[in-house]
């Protein structure tokens, strides 16, 4: 991953290298100075369900229509938002999203859809260079169909730019979630991933 410094090293060897006015190099280094932090993680979930009833969603399930719906926000999951954050998955590194729009249940349309964007998320994972948590039991087999190669994956296990966590969102007093050491072990995961 190239630092401040490497970006700035780079423009001032370029910029010598081709007589490039010195305001040029320092607007360049102001520019990067303020870029925003890269995100690192893409954090996937299944879906927001929605009951049967509820009018069927109509939008392309995009990138920027997924980030409008983020599987994972403080006022909407507050537990899961709570829980990612202890292991340090946080707005300000990590995107949060759904593999499918919010709909009822999960059947074998669902299925198929949701492999195909398993293959979507993996294209904009790697355009974006971020490392996808697959946070939910469903998606972690969409992806599993979508890439071969992440069968028989364990829990927590790094593998072709993909690693499968606990859902955040169970509730059960004895979840994983509920044993320190193994969120003790996410949270170094994640921290040797930055």
């Amino acid at each position: 991953m190239w630092t401040e410094k490497d970006i700035a090293d780079t423009v001032r060897e370029v910029a010598e290298d081709y007589d490039i006015q010195p305001s040029l190099i320092d607007f360049t280094n102001d520019v990067v100075a303020n870029l925003p932090p890269r995100r690192r993680f893409i954090v996937v979930g299944q879906r927001r369900f929605l009951p049967d009833a509820a009018p069927p969603f109509r939008k392309d399930w995009t990138w920027d229509t997924m980030l409008s719906y983020p599987s994972v926000t403080e006022t909407h999951t507050p537990n899961a938002a709570q829980r990612l954050h202890q292991v340090g998955l946080r707005d300000g590194n990590a995107y949060f999203v759904d593999l499918l729009p919010p709909g009822p249940g999960w059947d074998e349309e669902a299925e198929r859809q949701a492999i195909a964007n398993a293959t979507y998320l993996r294209g904009v994972a790697d355009a974006l260079g971020c490392v996808i948590i697959v946070a939910a039991v469903k998606a972690h087999i969409a992806f599993v169909a979508a890439d071969p190669r992440l069968h028989a994956q364990g829990l927590l296990e790094l593998r072709h730019g993909v690693v499968p966590i606990p859902s955040p969102h169970v509730t059960a007093a004895d979840s994983w979630w509920s044993k320190q050491h193994k969120v003790d072990d996410l949270a170094d995961l994640i921290g040797d991933l930055v």
